[in-house]
């Protein structure tokens, strides 16, 4: 297992990952859904670039909601450019999909599931953290960690994949044992809060 300083980050609110993106954690509520509290915000500078890369929840329905700016949303192998305009969007179980940061414009996006377990709170923490402090992508084991007990299922885009999730499913939560084995971990005391690390314990 390779082994590397973990910067505390338990103890605030927000996590700055690769110098322009901000994620921001605790019941973010934009102006525009006052009665919506989402688990996190990303706050993108108009330089930044991001891909959640394809994946799929089993567990959960996720929501996203483009607050500024303009993101390339791929549901189900379709893709779309969406705004504030379209509104929160939902994402059901089992549905691959990921959303795009193209840059050129200052972007936000806020995320939230139900049931609001706090497990998003919790792969966001850990898993920009780890990758802030390693300097790039953690190890396999230690993302694949983090995808079986988060709720992550990483997928590929063609479409015969679809027929594939089930598989997907059992082989992540499998790589995600042997992981747990050889000793990582998918929460740590460094990125996550007190409260929130008891309750997910």
């Amino acid at each position: 297992m390779v082994q590397i300083n973990r910067n505390n980050t338990s103890g605030s609110t927000e996590i700055v990952y690769q110098g322009n993106t901000t994620l921001t954690f605790g019941g973010v509520s934009p102006q525009a859904l006052p009665n919506t509290r989402f688990d996190v915000k990303f706050h993108f500078t108009k330089e930044a670039k991001f891909d959640t890369m394809p994946h799929f929840h089993v567990d959960k329905t996720e929501y996203i909601y483009v607050e500024r700016g303009t993101v390339r949303l791929t549901k189900n192998g379709v893709s779309s450019m969406v705004d504030a305009s379209t509104g929160e969007i939902e994402i059901p179980k089992w549905a691959p999909h990921r959303w795009e940061v193209l840059g050129g414009e200052e972007t936000v996006v806020l995320e939230r599931t139900v049931p609001p377990d706090g497990h998003k709170e919790a792969f966001f923490r850990n898993f920009m953290s780890l990758i802030n402090d390693y300097g790039d992508m953690p190890p396999a084991l230690q993302a694949f960690k983090i995808f079986a007990d988060w709720d992550n299922y990483p997928i590929g885009e063609a479409s015969w994949m679809g027929h594939t999730r089930t598989p997907i499913v059992g082989l992540t939560k499998a790589v995600g044992w042997v992981a747990g084995i050889v000793g990582y971990r998918s929460m740590y005391r460094e990125y996550t809060p007190r409260e929130l690390y008891e309750k997910l314990q």
